[in-house]
Protein backbone atom coordinates (compact mmCIF):
# COMPACT_ATOMS: atom_id res chain seq x y z
CA UNK A 1 0.00 0.00 0.00
CA UNK A 2 1.54 3.24 -1.11
CA UNK A 3 0.41 6.81 -0.59
CA UNK A 4 2.10 10.05 -1.58
CA UNK A 5 5.47 8.39 -2.02
CA UNK A 6 5.57 6.86 1.47
CA UNK A 7 5.10 3.21 2.26
CA UNK A 8 2.07 2.49 4.48
CA UNK A 9 2.17 -0.80 6.36
CA UNK A 10 -0.85 -2.75 7.54
CA UNK A 11 -0.12 -1.93 11.21
CA UNK A 12 0.04 1.80 10.26
CA UNK A 13 -3.35 1.59 8.55
CA UNK A 14 -4.78 -0.38 11.48
CA UNK A 15 -3.55 2.27 13.95
CA UNK A 16 -5.06 5.04 11.83
CA UNK A 17 -8.37 3.14 11.79
CA UNK A 18 -8.23 2.98 15.60
CA UNK A 19 -7.48 6.71 15.84
CA UNK A 20 -10.31 7.42 13.44
CA UNK A 21 -12.67 5.37 15.61
CA UNK A 22 -11.70 7.39 18.70
CA UNK A 23 -12.17 10.67 16.82
CA UNK A 24 -15.60 9.57 15.59
CA UNK A 25 -16.56 8.72 19.17
CA UNK A 26 -15.35 12.11 20.47
CA UNK A 27 -17.12 13.93 17.64
CA UNK A 28 -20.41 13.27 19.43
CA UNK A 29 -19.37 15.44 22.39
CA UNK A 30 -20.00 19.18 22.17
CA UNK A 31 -16.41 20.08 22.98
CA UNK A 32 -15.09 18.00 20.07
CA UNK A 33 -17.97 18.59 17.64
CA UNK A 34 -15.91 20.55 15.12
CA UNK A 35 -13.89 17.56 13.95
CA UNK A 36 -16.19 16.50 11.11
CA UNK A 37 -13.89 17.81 8.39
CA UNK A 38 -10.79 16.23 9.93
CA UNK A 39 -12.58 12.90 10.26
CA UNK A 40 -13.77 13.06 6.64
CA UNK A 41 -10.23 13.81 5.43
CA UNK A 42 -8.81 10.90 7.44
CA UNK A 43 -11.52 8.55 6.18
CA UNK A 44 -10.83 9.58 2.59
CA UNK A 45 -7.07 9.05 2.99
CA UNK A 46 -7.58 5.65 4.62
CA UNK A 47 -10.01 4.66 1.85
CA UNK A 48 -7.42 5.59 -0.78
CA UNK A 49 -4.73 3.66 1.10
CA UNK A 50 -6.86 0.53 1.47
CA UNK A 51 -8.22 0.48 -2.06
CA UNK A 52 -5.40 2.30 -3.85
CA UNK A 53 -8.23 4.17 -5.48
CA UNK A 54 -9.47 7.64 -6.12
CA UNK A 55 -10.78 10.26 -3.70
CA UNK A 56 -14.41 9.94 -2.75
CA UNK A 57 -14.50 13.45 -1.29
CA UNK A 58 -12.65 16.59 -2.34
CA UNK A 59 -11.73 19.43 -0.04
CA UNK A 60 -10.71 22.89 -1.07
CA UNK A 61 -6.95 23.01 -1.41
CA UNK A 62 -4.23 25.09 -2.96
CA UNK A 63 -1.09 23.19 -3.96
CA UNK A 64 0.80 26.47 -4.44
CA UNK A 65 -0.01 27.77 -0.95
CA UNK A 66 3.05 28.82 1.01
CA UNK A 67 3.41 29.44 4.73
CA UNK A 68 1.78 26.26 6.02
CA UNK A 69 5.09 25.22 7.57
CA UNK A 70 4.66 28.08 10.08
CA UNK A 71 1.36 26.80 11.49
CA UNK A 72 2.79 24.45 14.13
CA UNK A 73 5.28 27.04 15.41
CA UNK A 74 2.63 29.77 15.47
CA UNK A 75 0.10 27.52 17.18
CA UNK A 76 2.60 26.64 19.91
CA UNK A 77 3.57 30.29 20.38
CA UNK A 78 -0.08 31.36 20.73
CA UNK A 79 -0.89 28.53 23.14
CA UNK A 80 2.20 29.25 25.28
CA UNK A 81 1.77 33.05 25.00
CA UNK A 82 5.22 33.56 23.47
CA UNK A 83 6.44 36.67 21.67
CA UNK A 84 7.68 36.29 18.10
CA UNK A 85 10.07 38.11 15.88
CA UNK A 86 8.78 37.89 12.32
CA UNK A 87 10.24 38.99 9.05
CA UNK A 88 7.12 39.98 7.16
CA UNK A 89 6.84 41.31 3.63
CA UNK A 90 3.61 43.10 2.89
CA UNK A 91 2.27 43.23 -0.65
CA UNK A 92 3.53 46.79 -0.96
CA UNK A 93 7.08 46.20 0.33
CA UNK A 94 10.07 45.19 -1.77
CA UNK A 95 11.66 43.31 1.10
CA UNK A 96 10.67 41.81 4.43
CA UNK A 97 10.86 43.92 7.55
CA UNK A 98 11.57 42.45 10.99
CA UNK A 99 9.19 43.18 13.83
CA UNK A 100 8.23 41.89 17.25
CA UNK A 101 4.67 40.56 17.46
CA UNK A 102 2.29 39.26 20.09
CA UNK A 103 0.34 36.40 18.41
CA UNK A 104 -3.29 35.80 19.40
CA UNK A 105 -5.09 33.72 16.77
CA UNK A 106 -4.58 31.59 13.65
CA UNK A 107 -7.42 31.96 11.16
CA UNK A 108 -8.08 30.15 7.90
CA UNK A 109 -10.09 32.05 5.33
CA UNK A 110 -10.72 30.80 1.81
CA UNK A 111 -7.90 28.30 2.04
CA UNK A 112 -5.32 30.88 3.15
CA UNK A 113 -3.97 31.17 6.68
CA UNK A 114 -3.58 34.35 8.70
CA UNK A 115 -2.06 35.27 12.05
CA UNK A 116 -3.99 37.81 14.08
CA UNK A 117 -1.35 39.64 16.09
CA UNK A 118 -0.28 42.98 17.49
CA UNK A 119 3.06 44.53 16.64
CA UNK A 120 5.12 45.71 19.62
CA UNK A 121 4.65 49.41 20.22
CA UNK A 122 1.19 49.57 18.64
CA UNK A 123 -2.28 48.76 19.84
CA UNK A 124 -3.76 47.79 16.47
CA UNK A 125 -4.51 44.17 15.59
CA UNK A 126 -3.17 42.98 12.26
CA UNK A 127 -4.02 40.06 9.99
CA UNK A 128 -0.68 38.76 8.71
CA UNK A 129 -0.85 36.29 5.82
CA UNK A 130 1.32 33.26 6.59
CA UNK A 131 2.54 33.15 2.99
CA UNK A 132 4.10 36.61 3.53
CA UNK A 133 6.15 35.52 6.58
CA UNK A 134 9.75 34.91 5.53
CA UNK A 135 11.31 34.12 8.92
CA UNK A 136 10.08 33.45 12.42
CA UNK A 137 11.83 33.25 15.77
CA UNK A 138 10.46 32.86 19.29
CA UNK A 139 11.70 35.46 21.79
CA UNK A 140 11.57 33.60 25.11
CA UNK A 141 12.94 36.52 27.17
CA UNK A 142 10.47 39.09 25.82
CA UNK A 143 7.36 39.44 28.04
CA UNK A 144 4.08 38.61 26.33
CA UNK A 145 1.41 41.33 26.27
CA UNK A 146 -2.12 40.01 25.95
CA UNK A 147 -5.08 41.77 24.42
CA UNK A 148 -7.79 41.18 27.07
CA UNK A 149 -10.29 43.60 25.52
CA UNK A 150 -10.84 41.24 22.58
CA UNK A 151 -12.68 37.91 22.67
CA UNK A 152 -10.76 36.10 19.93
CA UNK A 153 -13.31 33.27 19.85
CA UNK A 154 -15.74 35.78 18.33
CA UNK A 155 -13.46 38.53 17.04
CA UNK A 156 -14.16 37.81 13.36
CA UNK A 157 -17.77 36.61 13.68
CA UNK A 158 -19.19 39.75 12.07
CA UNK A 159 -16.61 40.06 9.29
CA UNK A 160 -16.34 38.55 5.84
CA UNK A 161 -12.60 37.97 5.57
CA UNK A 162 -9.93 38.58 8.19
CA UNK A 163 -9.42 42.32 8.17
CA UNK A 164 -11.18 44.24 10.91
CA UNK A 165 -10.74 47.59 12.54
CA UNK A 166 -11.35 47.49 16.28
CA UNK A 167 -13.19 50.80 16.03
CA UNK A 168 -15.60 49.64 13.33
CA UNK A 169 -18.98 48.25 14.33
CA UNK A 170 -21.16 45.76 12.56
CA UNK A 171 -24.11 47.05 10.54
CA UNK A 172 -27.45 45.50 9.73
CA UNK A 173 -27.72 45.07 5.98
CA UNK A 174 -31.09 44.61 4.31
CA UNK A 175 -31.09 42.70 1.04
CA UNK A 176 -33.90 42.62 -1.45
CA UNK A 177 -33.92 39.47 -3.56
CA UNK A 178 -36.27 37.60 -5.84
CA UNK A 179 -38.18 34.82 -4.11
CA UNK A 180 -36.45 32.11 -6.18
CA UNK A 181 -33.07 33.26 -4.86
CA UNK A 182 -33.97 33.04 -1.16
CA UNK A 183 -32.98 29.34 -0.67
CA UNK A 184 -29.48 30.05 -2.07
CA UNK A 185 -28.99 32.97 0.29
CA UNK A 186 -30.31 31.14 3.35
CA UNK A 187 -27.65 28.41 3.04
CA UNK A 188 -24.90 31.04 3.36
CA UNK A 189 -25.92 31.82 6.95
CA UNK A 190 -24.29 35.19 7.26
Amino acid sequence: MKQHGTQQTRPDVQKMNEVLGVLKHLNGFNHFGEMREIIAKLENNLHRTRTEGRNVIQFESNALLRGLDWITLLYKAIAARRVLQLEYRSFHAREAKPGIYYPYLLKEYRNRWFLIAKRKGTNRLLALALDRIEALQELSLEPFIGHPSVDFDHYLDDVIGVTKSESSRSLNVVLQVQSGTIPYILVLRF
